[in-house]
């Protein structure tokens, strides 16, 4: 499990957006993001950085409080020790009873042999 300085996420949302704050769900601790720009209504994008400074053991995108907020695609970069690597998911809803879950290990090194 590695220490994780920053992650900056970017979220495009489909037909069905949400006036809720995006909320990252850093080892069970729900924050806002602190650094963000952009919207999540109806075709906008959301980009948003948070620097934990931490092990991550999980990380999520929670879901809107109320309604449904339809993704169509969503990438994760995160820094820590070695190479930043990125993240990306595909066509998703969230709503109130669901987060997305978007915490993947690092790769691992490669080498010629």
């Amino acid at each position: 499990m590695p220490r994780i300085s920053s992650l900056q996420v970017e979220i495009v949302t489909a037909d069905a957006g949400t006036e809720s704050p995006v909320m990252v769900v850093f080892n069970n601790h729900p924050m806002p993001f602190p650094q963000y720009r952009g919207g999540t209504a109806a075709g906008e994008t959301f980009e948003g950085r948070f620097s934990p400074n931490s092990f991550a053991h999980s990380v999520a995108i929670e879901g809107p409080a109320e309604g449904q907020w339809a993704i169509e695609r969503l990438s994760v970069t995160y820094e820590g020790a070695g190479e930043p690597w990125t993240v990306r998911f595909g066509a998703v809803t969230l709503d109130a009873e669901t987060a997305l879950d978007i915490w993947q290990e690092p790769p691992l090194p490669t080498f010629d042999v």
